[in-house]
């Protein structure tokens, strides 16, 4: 997560212009409480570039919305923090805090890239869509009657977003350093950062007006990016007189991002592995005395109440637009029932959380999936071999040594066929997911276990039944008695 943002521009004869962002993004951490003194430091050199507005009002800093969508296990979270070639991210931003006025939202593509394995920088795309036609979009619209801004990359993000639900929301004010007559350099500074758990639809997030709702968790933090004019090839660094004002601000050079606070705050069951700046966010909020756990369950923080603020606005107005909301008793309860989950939760539910806390996750093949069914396979026939011939076997001959022998191979068979379950629905699980993340459609044969695994389920209580009845129904066995006694087969 976080990882520097390079967008690079389309030729210029090609039929759809990218709208692009070519600037290295260094990013920096700063605590909310030292955001005067780095405005201070830094207006001086470096003007504030306001924001137009779409009422025509200029000001100074305006409120960013952005709804990241990702599956239910938060894949997409995971393979940015593993930086997985070609991680995907996808959002939706919109500007204001007045839904109900917003005319088009925001698409967003961020791709990640290793330049240095596959030669290309990451890159951020996106196109413009008319609000109302938000969910058409996602429920699989033909592109060319939606009206986006660029159609051929509306197609590919609809393709993967289809198959994503709306899962974190990030609030907070932006204000903008740049001067207009070079934009070489340009700071950026995100405070009052709000990350709030979306609904499971944006249906349902549209019908309450944009509100941003349910569970919530103000960031003790503000977060600078130094974006710096890209020269391929080259490594521009940041100019000595910003990181001056960062280091006097109690800054730190940390690539903290927003979602990735938002899913492990708000998903933590989700969040595995963590991103690399997790200790040291969680240390220094430790050192510094903040709350590290300031979730309501319940109760949504208020959104800043108007589109825009000046950055000369009262600091005690600022500092306290989130800042009177308490940890409830349903807060509590919420954790406690999570942490009695994670604790003590099934079999299963363990070992898919397992199976989410991959470290590589790549293209998922169908050869992959008929080589884990294979191995599957192979277990059922050796364990339903060996289970068929200790029942033909007491059907046959009967005395202690041959009962007792029969017990242990079923038992042994037992366990091996429970152990083959769960790692055939472990990795099943993480097949499913890799390739639901990515847009595609799941093979039928992946639901084929549950009808294996009820038959194989039915044969081993059958067996398992037959041998309790071996040792309740024929006591003589029990005696010790080692004559064996042919009987005829039925």
């Amino acid at each position: 997560m976080g990882d520097q943002i390079i967008v690079i521009d389309s030729p210029v004869d090609a039929v759809e212009i990218d709208q692009v962002f070519i600037r290295k993004s260094i990013k920096f951490v700063l605590p909310n409480n030292r955001v005067d003194e780095f405005v201070s430091l830094v207006k001086p050199q470096l003007p504030i570039s306001p924001f137009k507005l779409p009422t025509g009002e200029v000001v100074e800093s305006q409120v960013n919305n952005s709804s990241y969508f990702d599956d239910e296990y938060c894949n997409m979270f995971k393979e940015r923090v593993v930086k997985a070639e070609a991680a995907e991210l996808y959002r939706v931003r919109w500007y204001g805090n007045d839904f109900s006025r917003v005319e088009d939202l925001y698409v967003e593509r961020k791709r990640h890239h290793n330049y240095k394995k596959v030669g290309k920088y990451s890159n951020k795309k996106r196109f413009d869509l008319p609000k109302e036609e938000m969910a058409r979009f996602l429920l699989g619209a033909p592109v060319e009657e939606l009206n986006p801004s660029k159609a051929k990359l509306a197609s590919e993000v609809q393709t993967v977003m289809m198959q994503l639900k709306p899962k974190v929301r990030t609030q907070y004010l932006r204000t903008s350093f740049m001067t207009q007559d070079n934009t070489d350099l340009r700071i950026t500074l995100d405070r009052d950062i709000a990350v709030y758990a979306e609904p499971n639809s944006w249906q349902n997030i549209a019908n309450i007006n944009g509100v941003a709702s349910g569970e919530f968790d103000m960031m003790p933090y503000s977060v600078v990016e130094v974006k710096v004019s890209m020269v391929e090839g080259g490594t521009p660094e940041c100019p000595p007189w910003i990181e001056e004002a960062l280091f006097q601000s109690g800054a730190r050079k940390i690539k903290l991002s927003k979602y990735g606070y938002g899913v492990m705050k708000l998903y933590p069951i989700h969040a595995h592995p963590s991103p690399k700046w997790a200790p040291e966010i969680a240390a220094w909020t430790s050192e510094l005395g903040f709350d590290q756990q300031n979730t309501g369950a319940t109760l949504a923080a208020p959104a800043v109440s108007h589109a825009a603020i000046s950055i000369e606005s009262p600091p005690s107005y600022r500092s306290n637009s989130f800042d009177n909301f308490t940890d409830t008793a349903s807060t509590k309860s919420a954790m406690m029932r999570a942490n009695f989950q994670r604790k003590y939760g099934n079999i299963f539910s363990k070992a898919r959380r397992h199976g989410m806390n991959r470290k590589k996750y790549g293209k998922t093949d169908g050869k992959a999936f008929m080589a884990n069914e294979r191995t599957f396979l192979n277990y059922i026939q050796w364990t339903s071999s060996l289970a068929t011939f200790c029942v033909g076997l007491l059907q046959i001959a009967t005395g202690s040594e041959v009962l007792y022998v029969s017990t242990a191979i079923i038992l042994f068979c037992d366990a091996l066929i429970f152990y083959a379950t769960i790692i055939y629905q472990l990795r099943r699980i993480y097949f499913v997911n890799n390739i639901a993340s990515r847009g595609g459609r799941v093979p039928r044969s992946f639901n084929e276990w549950k009808v294996i695994s009820a038959i194989m389920l039915v044969f081993f209580i059958a067996v398992n039944s037959y041998i309790v009845y071996m040792w309740v129904a024929q006591p003589e066995v029990l005696t010790g008695l080692t004559d064996s006694v042919v009987l005829p087969i039925v």
